[in-house]
């Protein structure tokens, strides 16, 4: 017989661990998204002004 206390200590473990690995995850992709709409913005500014210039 395995110790049931045990194994729910465990389980316990496993789902906290799994928790801070998404949010941590997530945390990166947010990161990522922000970074890559700050680029695009910069980079339509960018064109706007280049398109503004040409006229």
């Amino acid at each position: 017989m395995i110790n049931s206390s045990l194994l729910i200590k465990e389980v316990g473990w496993l789902q906290q661990a799994y928790r801070v690995f998404v949010i941590s995850q997530w945390a990166v992709c947010n990161q990522l998204i922000g970074c890559l709409q700050t680029a695009h913005f910069f980079y339509a500014v960018k064109v706007l002004n280049l398109l503004g210039e040409s006229n």
